[in-house]
């Protein structure tokens, strides 16, 4: 493990950890800590072999922590820095917040202005496509090598071309089987960056993956019972827009 980019991650997660009264608790030869207040547990975790830095949430029970569930993970290797670090860090601090229903100011900015959220800077949104799809390919690794050698070829990173074929057939494959846990991790990936996404995200998520739905009437509905609210008035919007014609749209 990368124990810089660990420690970054972490560092991004001290203002949580101080507003909930969340310690160390004391584990010995472990290099991974776990943070709790008498009620809940914090541990960021790294898996070596599938290059996953993951946010795991744990129930304290008097001197043990039971019951831990993964809420969150992205892909980190060789290939990203300490910038990235800083950014899986923020992300796990609001999926934190929205896990311990903490109403951020961020968060009541994206109700108001459909979502389009900014920091001091553009660098401040860790929910731009290129975020995405790193939390993507912590989903769906297997498109990894795919994602490297478009960004080789062209230069650049084709969010269009790089979701409508990996994101958009993923969804599909999954509805399919209704494999329960990819699915929860695929459209918690949707929700969250609907919300806190700019506009580019956003419109990759309604214009490029849900649009695919469009071809599969069936799936539309168990689609939906996964999406939140606010994506799926969007998502019903962006297929009705789909159905129409071409030279209606104009």
């Amino acid at each position: 493990m990368d124990t810089k980019a660990y420690d970054a991650i972490i560092s991004e997660l001290g203002n949580f950890f101080k507003t909930q009264e969340m310690k160390p608790l004391a584990a010995k030869g472990e290099s991974e800590k776990v943070y709790a207040n008498s009620e809940k547990a914090v541990k960021v975790t790294y898996d070596q072999q599938k290059k996953l830095f993951a946010l795991n949430l744990g129930e304290v029970d008097g001197k043990q922590v039971t019951d831990w569930s993964e809420l969150s993970c992205w892909l980190f290797d060789e290939s990203h820095d300490i910038k990235d670090a800083k950014a899986i860090g923020a992300d796990f601090e609001d999926i934190l917040k929205d896990s311990f229903k903490m109403k951020t100011q961020k968060k009541r900015l994206a109700d108001q202005d459909g979502g389009a959220v900014k920091g001091k800077g553009e660098e401040k949104n860790n929910r731009v496509p290129e975020a995405m799809a790193q939390r993507f390919l912590a989903i769906c690794p297997q498109y990894k090598e795919q994602y490297n050698r478009d960004a080789q070829k062209y230069d650049a990173f084709l969010a269009d071309d790089f979701f409508s074929k990996t994101a958009a057939q993923e969804l599909i494959s999954f509805l399919r089987a209704n494999d329960k846990k990819p699915l929860e991790r695929l459209f918690n990936m949707l929700n969250d960056f609907y919300l806190d996404g700019n506009e580019d995200t956003r419109s990759l998520i309604t214009m490029t993956i849900l649009a695919k739905l469009h071809d599969y009437p069936e799936l539309q509905e168990p689609a939906f019972s996964h999406m939140s609210d606010y994506l799926a008035k969007s998502a019903r919007a962006a297929l009705q827009l789909e159905a129409k014609p071409k030279k209606a749209r104009l």
